[in-house]
């Protein structure tokens, strides 16, 4: 992904949802972002909204994970 001069990728996870998930969005929201512009080779509102909307699913899927084994 070529970001150029004028890219800067800026989060402020507050944690209304507690600390995990604060960690969990701060280590897999960028990821998920560079992938899907890499897929759609350009960044766009909704290569934004892609990359949320897998981030929310992939933390609730811990959160299933996770509710199993110690509900």
């Amino acid at each position: 992904m070529n970001s150029g001069p004028y890219g800067t990728f800026i989060g402020v996870y507050d944690g209304h949802g507690g600390p995990e998930t604060s960690r969990f969005v701060n280590e897999n929201l960028f990821a998920n972002l560079k992938r899907f512009v890499s897929e759609d080779q350009e960044m766009s509102a909704n290569v934004i909204k892609k990359a949320f909307l897998a981030t929310e699913d992939e933390f609730l899927s811990v959160v299933r994970e996770q509710w199993r084994i110690c509900p």
